[in-house]
């Protein structure tokens, strides 16, 4: 296991989960898009770097889902940024619209509004997703590769004692 190939397969496998989280409303799907990203990560990997027969070990799974995680959650920021440069807050300026138009507003809401616009103008907006995603990305993609390894390994082994018979 080379380091590199590792390397490799978590950047596309995190680029797809970044893409994907950045379309509007999808990020709802947040966890089948990252065990999804660890699948896809070592599926890529699989593909890519081994050969035929060659078992997945576990520890292979756990190093590229954690890898994958860490990766996806840089470039989900990346994305993010991208989106917020292209669009602005569109979905704080949606809600903020919404609660325009509402008669009876309850003070401990417009508190939250004044202080997401307080985070927002000093940047901190970008600090909460992503220590959220240093988090939860990285154990979703061990979660999704280890399931597939043993769909891989299974696969695997069934070729290969068609292969001996």
């Amino acid at each position: 296991m080379e380091n590199r190939s590792v390397l490799q397969s978590a950047f596309v496998a995190g680029l797809l989960m970044a893409l994907i989280g950045s379309i509007p409303f999808a990020d709802a799907c947040c966890c089948l898009i990252y065990l999804g990203g660890g699948a896809i990560g070592l599926y890529y990997y699989n593909r890519t770097f081994l050969q035929i027969h060659d078992q997945i070990s576990a520890a292979t799974a756990i190093l590229l889902g954690i890898t994958t995680g860490l990766m996806g959650a840089f470039l989900t920021l990346i994305a993010d940024w991208i989106m917020y440069k292209l669009f602005g807050y569109w979905e704080f300026d949606l809600a903020k619209q919404l609660i325009d138009n509402i008669n009876d507003i309850p003070d401990y809401l417009k508190d939250m509004i004044a202080e997401f616009e307080k985070q927002k103008t000093y940047g901190f907006i970008w600090a909460g997703p992503l220590l959220s995603n240093l988090f939860t990305m990285p154990v979703f993609c061990i979660a999704g590769s280890l399931l597939t390894r043993v769909f891989l390994n299974d696969k695997k082994n069934k070729t290969k004692k068609n292969i001996e018979q």
